[in-house]
């Protein structure tokens, strides 16, 4: 984490924040987000506020996160 240039005093925070998913939803999440860039693009369709929304949703609420993902 020190290589990412993160304060000291919020390693503690993003420790738990990362320890909420495991390394393949953080990689779903991490696709998710190219796909809501595509449709802000334009070049995916959707509402890329609503797909902004479940992204950020999924995120904060791990039991949720298969949900809200489906496609």
């Amino acid at each position: 984490m020190r290589a990412a240039k993160l304060w000291e005093s919020k390693l503690a925070q993003y420790k738990r924040a990362l320890d909420r998913h495991s390394p393949s939803s953080w990689e779903r999440f991490a696709l998710a987000v190219g796909e809501v860039e595509r449709m802000a693009k334009g070049r995916a369709r959707g509402d890329a506020w609503q797909a902004l929304e479940r992204l950020l949703l999924a995120i904060a609420r791990p039991r949720a996160a298969p949900v809200l993902l489906a496609k």
